[in-house]
């Protein structure tokens, strides 16, 4: 069996993939969303799969950032605070798979050494940021969730022994009963520019952030960690899911191809595409959706910073039409600009439908691909 769950996430990502055989499914959990995730959508969830006999067998967190990480911290506080407490844990994760700030950037260098240090000018400022504003917090955001898994035993990223998961450290696919990942990114390249930003990004605002400058902190580059995420595509007796993170399109592409997952013409064709950067125009061009297509399109954003972007929705849609394929849209979040998209690409003229993920009455939604 195959299924994702899609867990409402408000602004960020969480999903749950779901296999093995329905007499003894397994589950993956991928990214937590942003805070309020957890109590209200994922934690049910969690509950839910423990009730029936199930455990984690593999948390991911695509990437260190607010909207993705901060309910896999609620999560583990939790199991930590049961573990204190002599409780049952809510449910078993067997393993981690994170990238996070010492992994990426290396320890014991300048730069991680410089970031420890401004953290200690910053903690007094930390409560006043909006949650999921701050990259630079995110950096101790992992650092958090590392600490929590490391605590409660939990292993990490031991396919590459605690080293930082690239395309380049895990080569091979990923087997897992019936199921294997394919890791396309990132690459050693794209954390030496990570390394780049951060480096120019606290040269330029050093003195300031030594200053504790709420103003400037608040600022901090957001695209900044998304040259990080994992990003990889699930495969299951020829169904696929391709997870792209905060990734950007011209590393999706280069990994893809770097994989050997393009066809002659430079193309791939998945079941499910859940779109980079919660559809931001930022991370893609129209021409990424004319090379990487799809059956069904996830498009996880509740208008959070424009997301998702008209444009982008705009793009997959034509993209769809031009090729003469019928495809799916599935948004977390009614929004503004879907409502657009609506208005102005009606589904009834185009090759595509749209569904919702009502946060209210429908707080997941599975999509089944081998039952």
């Amino acid at each position: 069996m195959l299924s994702l769950r899609i867990v409402q996430a408000k602004f960020g990502d969480c999903f749950i993939v779901i296999y093995g055989t329905q007499e003894n499914p397994k589950y993956i959990l991928i990214d937590g969303g942003p805070g309020g995730v957890y109590k209200n959508y994922l934690r049910p969830e969690l509950q839910r799969i423990k009730e029936a006999g199930g455990d984690l067998e593999l948390m991911v967190l695509s990437h260190v950032d607010g909207d993705h990480i901060v309910g896999l911290m609620q999560f583990t506080q939790e199991l930590r605070e049961q573990q204190a407490d002599e409780e049952t844990p809510l449910i078993e994760i067997k393993e981690l798979w994170m990238n996070s700030f010492g992994n990426t950037i290396g320890k014991g260098n300048a730069l991680t050494n410089a970031v420890q240090s401004l953290f200690s000018k910053v903690n007094n400022i930390q409560s006043t940021m909006p949650e999921g504003d701050l990259a630079f917090q995110s950096i101790g955001q992992g650092d958090s969730l590392r600490r929590n898994a490391l605590l409660l035993g939990i292993p990490i990223n031991q396919i590459v022994d605690n080293k930082t998961i690239t395309n380049e450290t895990v080569p091979e696919a990923v087997v897992m009963d019936n199921i294997s990942l394919k890791i396309i990114g990132p690459n050693t390249e794209n954390l030496e520019n990570l390394k780049e930003e951060w480096e120019k990004w606290i040269k330029k605002n050093e003195s300031k952030i030594m200053m504790a400058d709420a103003e400037v902190m608040a600022n901090a580059d957001r695209s900044v960690p998304n040259l990080s995420s994992i990003m990889f595509l699930l495969e299951a007796e020829g169904k696929t899911i391709l997870f792209t993170g905060d990734g950007r399109g011209d590393f999706i592409l280069e990994g893809l191809e770097k994989a050997g997952l393009m066809n002659e013409e430079g193309k791939i064709h998945v079941d499910i595409f859940k779109v980079p950067h919660h559809g931001s125009i930022r991370n893609a061009t129209q021409d990424f959706f004319d090379k990487v297509t799809a059956d069904t399109y996830i498009l996880s954003g509740d208008g959070h910073h424009g997301n998702p972007e008209l444009g982008t929705i705009q793009w997959i849609v034509e993209a769809a039409k031009k090729q003469d394929r019928t495809i799916e849209l599935i948004c977390t979040n009614k929004t503004k600009e879907t409502e657009e998209l609506e208005a102005n690409f009606p589904p009834e003229d185009f090759t595509y439908s749209i569904t919702y993920l009502d946060k209210e009455s429908n707080t997941s939604m599975d999509i089944d691909l081998i039952s």
